[in-house]
Parts: C-alpha cells; sequence; structure tokens
C-alpha cells in the first residue's frame, strides 16, 4: 500500500517537471519568434512609427514628402542636434538601386556649394536606400508659390527679391555645369528654401555627366524640353545643358504666375501647339508678363535655350520688373524719386543762393543797380541802422528797391515783418522768378495785385495733390511739412510755391 503510494507521488513529481519544462520551451520558443520578426523589422519602418532610432542616431520628427520611390522624412540628428532631412527609397521598386547609387556618386563629385542641399550621411537598411540630407526649413519652392507664404509670395511679386533668387539660380547652375554635372529635372519642387532667401538645388537622381544625353524621358513632362520626350531613332540625343536652360524657363513662369504654360511640349497639347504656330501666345496665357520677361525667358531660354538669359533678366528687371505691375509700380516711383530730388535740389541751390547774396551785402559795397529780395534790404537796414523810412532818399530808393513810393515799400515789409509762418527746419523761401513777379505788381500801385500776383504765380499747389489730400490748408500734412501755420492767408500767400503734385 505504502508502495503504491509513493509510486503515485513519484508519477505526479514527474508529470509536473514535464508540464513545466514543455511551458518553459513554450515561452523560449515565442520568444525566438519574437526576436526573430523584430530582427525582420526594417529598421527604417521603426523610424517612421518612432519606435527607434534609425541607425541608432536619427529621431522621426514628422513627413515632408512622399514620392515615386520613397518618402523624405524630417528627423533630430541625436548626435549634432539638429534637423536632417531623411530621404529612403524603396529597393522593391525596379531600378532605384542603381539610381540611389548614382545619386550619391553626383552629390559626392558636386562637392559644397551654398546652393546645394549637402549629402550629410548615407546607409541601407534592409528594405530602403537612406540618405541624410541638409534640412531646408521653409519647405520648396512649388508649395511657397502655390500655398502664398510670405517668402513665395515676396519672391513672385518684389522684383528684387525675384533678382536675388535669379542670381542664386546662376551660380548653382554655373556651379554644376562647370563640374561636368546637368540637372536634367529643375523644377519648383526641386528648389528648397531657406527662411533668409537662400535656394537649396536638391534631387540629382537624374542628372548626367554626359552633355549629349541619349536616355529620353527623363524628368518632369511639364519642364521637359520638347527634344528629350521623344527619341525617334538610335542615333537621337539632345544636349543636357540646353534641357535645364528650358526647365529654367518653364520654372520661371510658374514663379511668377502660378503656372505652368503647357502640360507637354508635345504637339497634342493645345497651349503648346498654339505657342508653335505663335510664340506670342505667351502674351494671351500670360497679360501681365512684359517685355523683359518674355524677351529672357520666351526668347532666350524656351525657345533659343540660352542660359545667358539669367544675366539678362538681372540686368533689365532691375530697372523694369519682371510683369506689367511691377514695371509700372518701378516707373512711377523713379519719376516721383525724380520729382521730389528736383524739388529738394531746388530748395538746396536757393537756399545756397541766398547766403550767397547775403554774404555779399555784408562783405560788398551796394552798387546802384543791384536787387535786393525783402529780407536782404531789411537786413541792410538793420546794418545800417535806418529805422525809419523817410531817411531814404526817395531817388535810390526807387532805383535800388524798385519801390514807388514808401507806402508800398511798407505795405511790402510789413508783409514780410508780421507773417505767421514760423519756420521749423527749412528756412522760408522766396522762390520768385521772384522779384519780377512782385515788381510787376508794384508798379501797378496796387497793393492788392500783389497777392493776386504771387497766387497766379504759385500753380504748383493743389490742395487734392498726391502728398496733400486734405480740402483745408489748416489740415495741410504734405510731403514737405516744415512750417507751422497760424493764418492760413499768409501761408498760402508765401508758402504755395513750395508746394507741388505730380502732373
Amino acid at each position: 500500500m505504502a508502495s503504491a503510494m509513493t509510486s503515485n507521488a513519484v508519477s505526479a513529481v514527474q508529470s509536473s517537471s514535464i508540464s513545466s519544462i514543455s511551458h518553459l520551451n513554450n515561452i523560449n520558443n515565442i520568444n525566438n519568434v519574437a526576436n526573430n520578426f523584430k530582427s525582420n523589422l526594417d529598421n527604417y519602418l521603426q523610424y517612421q512609427k518612432g519606435n527607434s532610432l534609425l541607425n541608432n542616431r536619427y529621431s522621426f520628427i514628422s513627413n515632408l514628402q512622399t514620392g515615386s520611390f520613397g518618402k523624405v522624412t524630417c528627423a533630430l540628428d541625436t548626435l549634432t542636434n539638429t534637423h536632417v532631412a531623411i530621404k529612403a527609397m524603396k529597393k522593391s521598386i525596379n531600378g532605384v538601386s542603381i539610381m540611389a547609387n548614382h545619386e550619391i556618386l553626383i552629390m559626392k563629385k558636386l562637392g559644397y556649394h551654398k546652393n546645394i542641399t549637402q549629402l550629410l550621411d548615407h546607409f541601407e537598411t534592409k528594405k530602403y536606400f537612406i540618405m541624410v540630407l541638409e534640412f531646408a526649413d521653409s519647405g520648396d519652392l512649388y508649395d511657397a508659390i502655390h500655398n502664398k507664404t510670405n517668402l513665395g509670395l515676396n519672391i513672385q511679386s518684389n522684383h528684387l527679391a525675384f533678382i536675388n533668387f535669379i542670381n542664386q539660380l546662376i551660380e548653382v547652375i554655373n556651379y554644376s555645369h562647370s563640374k561636368g554635372i546637368y540637372h536634367r529635372d529643375i523644377k519648383p519642387e526641386n528648389i528648397l528654401l531657406m527662411n533668409d532667401g537662400t535656394i537649396k538645388l536638391c534631387d540629382w537622381g537624374l542628372s548626367t555627366k554626359y552633355i549629349k544625353s541619349t536616355d529620353f524621358n527623363v524628368g518632369t513632362e511639364k519642364y521637359m524640353a520638347p527634344e528629350a520626350l521623344i527619341k525617334s531613332n538610335d542615333s537621337d540625343y539632345y544636349y543636357s545643358d540646353k534641357l535645364d536652360a528650358y526647365s529654367i524657363g518653364i520654372t520661371l513662369l510658374f514663379v511668377l504666375f502660378n503656372k505652368c504654360p503647357f502640360r507637354k511640349a508635345v504637339n497634342s497639347d493645345p497651349n503648346y501647339s498654339n505657342f508653335l504656330k505663335s510664340k506670342y501666345f505667351i502674351y494671351d496665357f500670360f497679360p501681365n508678363i512684359n517685355f523683359t520677361s518674355y524677351t529672357a525667358i520666351v526668347d532666350m531660354l524656351i525657345i533659343n535655350r540660352d542660359l545667358n538669359a539669367l544675366n539678362y533678366l538681372v540686368e533689365n528687371g532691375i530697372n523694369n520688373g519682371f510683369t506689367l505691375d511691377q514695371e509700372h509700380l518701378i516707373h512711377f516711383s523713379n519719376n516721383q524719386n525724380n520729382y521730389i530730388n528736383s524739388i529738394v535740389d531746388s530748395l538746396n541751390n536757393n537756399n545756397n543762393n541766398e547766403n550767397n547774396e547775403n554774404l555779399n551785402i555784408e562783405n560788398n559795397s551796394h552798387n546802384e543797380n543791384d536787387v535786393f529780395l525783402f529780407d536782404d534790404y531789411e537786413h541792410h537796414l538793420n546794418n545800417e541802422n535806418i529805422n525809419n523810412i523817410d531817411n531814404i532818399d526817395n531817388n535810390n530808393f526807387d532805383d535800388q528797391f524798385m519801390f514807388n513810393n514808401k507806402d508800398e515799400f511798407n505795405h511790402i515789409n510789413n508783409h514780410v515783418d508780421h507773417s505767421n509762418v514760423n519756420p521749423i527746419s527749412i528756412p522760408l523761401q522766396y522762390q520768385i522768378s521772384s522779384t519780377n513777379s512782385i515788381i510787376n505788381t508794384t508798379n501797378n500801385n496796387n497793393t492788392n495785385n500783389n497777392n493776386s500776383a504771387m497766387e497766379s504765380y504759385c500753380t504748383t499747389y493743389n490742395p487734392s495733390s498726391l502728398f496733400d489730400n486734405n480740402s483745408t490748408v489748416e489740415n495741410t500734412n504734405s510731403f514737405i511739412n516744415s512750417f507751422e501755420l497760424s493764418n492760413t492767408d499768409a501761408w498760402a500767400d508765401q508758402i504755395s510755391d513750395l508746394r507741388f503734385k505730380f502732373q
């Protein structure tokens, strides 16, 4: 009996032990499967889910762009604490391996240039080719123009910002071509922007080192030159630099007008067909294009594939802008500035002349035939200690100052002495052709005519002028605002010749 019980206990222990071993084996098997599963997961996919660092260094931040061959994401480089762009290309897509290796080699050959996105690192995961690139903090040019960002609108509407953009294009294209590398896929999506306005030409996967290209239909259709679209026979080729020139031309039209002229440069495209019939079709499609842009972009870049068009744009765009709106604004502004400068020069010259006359009065004896302005005569009286007009000989008075009688002189002198114009920064100018207008009126012995003569002479003031649209002088706030007013009649009489408008 005891022996039987012992045997049963041993059997139970053995069974329990076998069960525990089996359970442990199951756990081990599950762990192995899990480990195998984890090891089979692609590091890039784990990185993209935020579950791990890519290559033990890059932490996922956000998605930037999805393309035909893969994705571009923004990541934090944990070693340098800077943002980078991660370009991942799927190995499963036919030809991607060649393209990825080609782009890496091209970028290494290009080396550093401030207008080219820099290749910072490259490696592979199980399913992807990875390139770590310089990050552009303002996205690409297409989005900037299409979404009307501040940077995009500035390049599009400000002719100086557009010139800066063109100058950078000149630099990067001349640099890459001097290295024997032709991009072949220039478009707004491949031009990245920095916050300070710097551009970065990116995506060199379709570039070539051959000036004569025999591989056709390479690039993006809207921006591809017609000769690069279709290969008629085996001996056909096109010039890679000419293709870049054409693509730049279409890109510039998009930047200025937010649309491309053609879907594809073939006869079946109605816009391109109309363009072949008459190049002036562009004026219909882009009614705001001006002559400078038409000549450089259409004639030189799109038709003749001449990259010198970029220099032409810079040289002529500074004075004419690139659209009719810009051209009108620039010309109006120039005319405005020229008119203002002429007024300021006139004021300065008159002031200098008056100062010179005052010096001559102080330093030289007066001849019989000297002609003085009112202020000069008042100064002369003070110097001679003449306080009473009766002390002046009438004959000399007439010869020197051309007044017919003492009463008229008293009227004019009183008019100046008791003027309600108080100079602040600009001394009161008597811009009278000047004395002649006053002289003619005094000879009529009619002091009332004096004011009317002054008013008829001063025809440039208009209270509804460009710089002063107030209806009354009391609320004057003109471009030249250097006097205080207390009596509007005196102000209108004496200072209206300093007010001006554009005719």
